[in-house]
């Protein structure tokens, strides 16, 4: 609920211009974050990408070691 009260407060502010307040301006910079989902399910951020590059190196060196014997 609130964050859905940031967003409307955000696009009230830059569609009125209400932006002549400096301080106003930053903290609405500040609360403003961008999250990238996957149609919903789950975000895409720095724990997915780590899990990735750790899942790859796993896979890579289970393949390494079955190539040596």
């Amino acid at each position: 609920m609130i964050k859905t009260f940031y967003e409307k407060l955000f696009r009230v502010v830059w569609e009125k211009n209400l932006v002549s307040n400096k301080k106003l301006v930053l903290y609405l910079t500040i609360q403003r974050k961008v999250k990238f989902s996957a149609c919903g399910f789950f975000t895409l951020g720095c724990p997915l990408f780590t899990s990735i590059i750790a899942s790859a190196t796993t896979y890579l060196v289970i393949l390494l070691q079955f190539d040596q014997s």
